[in-house]
């Protein structure tokens, strides 16, 4: 699972890194070594004067699906969550002295199991990220499951798809919907789409994770840090699934690392059709900001 690591936490206050003056009532990091300032928490940001910047949000990533049992003959891993989508915005200049709502996107929780596995719980989408006006989606769980709805067994098998978003979901494996012992599908990294089960199963039936299918690097530029990476699907065998790049979780294995990183956006991993009751939550989104950099 990537993890974006960042300068020491700053709360509530005001900053300056080179010329942006401002206050914030979140949290929020100052990384010195290149003038980005991450907001990590919802707040109301204030400019102490008009300077022209760029803006990067992600949205946050939605829960993985848990693994899942209906009979001898017809049961499966959990797919990964969608990434958050990400926004770019370039030379904006907020107003001095206005006051501006971010609202950072908080992750999907996760999928999650009784232990007699009678009724199965359907993880959620992550929060969009807003901020200046723009909006960045939260990562999806399939549009096939309802978001928080209960999955009874006749839609068990729902529970391999990937979820869509800014990089999507891993699909996961079954036996009765697909050979069962295969390989489940990583999470899928800078915008692309989930990896797909091997054998894949129906695509009609049984949707890969959908990306964006533009790059979810900090605003957009190539050298940019990666976000939104998609959750790596559960497996049968109790194989892990590595995440997407970008905070993905990874799918079954370790409970810790079934959930995406926070302020990255990442999908949580699926879970193993043997593993725990719980599948990995989502990743909370971030907004970033800087001095317009010109190309």
């Amino acid at each position: 699972m990537s993890m974006i690591i960042g300068k020491a936490l700053i709360t509530g206050g005001g900053g300056t890194v080179d010329r942006l003056d401002f206050t914030y009532t979140g949290q929020y990091n100052e990384r010195l070594e290149d003038g980005v300032v991450e907001f990590l928490t919802s707040g109301v940001l204030t400019f102490k004067k008009e300077t022209a910047i760029d803006a990067f949000l992600v949205g946050g990533g939605s829960g993985g699906c848990t693994g899942w049992y209906r009979n001898s003959t017809n049961y499966g891993g959990g797919g990964g969550g969608g990434g958050g989508k990400t926004v770019t915005l370039l030379n904006i200049t907020p107003r001095a002295n206005t006051e501006y709502q971010i609202v950072v996107g908080a992750g999907g929780s996760s999928g999650k199991k009784n232990t007699t596995e009678s009724n199965i719980t359907a993880p959620t989408n992550g929060g969009d990220t807003t901020a200046f006006g723009s909006t960045a989606e939260g990562g999806r769980v399939p549009t096939v499951m309802t978001s928080g709805g209960t999955v009874y067994s006749a839609g068990y098998g729902v529970l391999i798809c990937g979820g869509s978003g800014g990089s999507g979901g891993g699909q996961s494996v079954g036996l009765g919907v697909t050979s069962a012992y295969n390989i489940a599908g990583a999470g899928g990294s800078d915008g692309s789409d989930g990896g797909a089960a091997t054998p894949q199963p129906s695509a009609t039936a049984y949707p890969i994770g959908t990306g964006q299918g533009t790059t979810t690097r900090e605003f957009g530029e190539t050298t940019g840090k990666l976000y939104a990476g998609g959750g790596g699907a559960g497996n049968i065998l109790g194989m892990p699934t590595a995440g997407g790049d970008g905070g993905g979780g990874n799918g079954g294995g370790d409970a810790a690392t079934m959930n995406a990183a926070a302020n990255t956006g990442g999908g949580g991993g699926g879970q193993n059709e043997s593993g725990g009751t719980t599948a990995g939550a989502g990743g909370s989104g971030i907004v970033c900001i800087r001095l317009h950099k010109e190309a």
